[in-house]
């Protein structure tokens, strides 16, 4: 199963726009019935990998390294305002 490369067509989306704090709104053509949908950055990201290229694991690497990184990133900052 890991192995399976998913694809998002952004073309079946009616449109999407960013909104405050990270999060997207977006609407699909194929389902008016859901309308619009606000959806938080992290599963916008993870749209826009499923491109056909990347495999599930490749996927899940991405995503955890990159909140890895971000946690320490806010831990750093956390002990230089501790310094300061």
């Amino acid at each position: 199963m890991n192995n399976y490369k998913p694809i998002f067509y952004n073309e079946k989306l009616l449109f999407s726009r960013e909104e405050k704090n990270g999060y997207v709104l977006i609407s699909l053509k194929e389902f008016p019935e859901l309308r619009e949908m606000v959806i938080n950055r992290t599963m916008w990201e993870i749209f826009l990998l499923c491109d056909g290229k990347n495999t599930l694991a490749d996927i899940l690497d991405i995503i955890v390294w990159s909140d890895t990184i971000k946690v320490q990133c806010q831990n750093c900052r956390k002990r230089e305002e501790e310094r300061q």
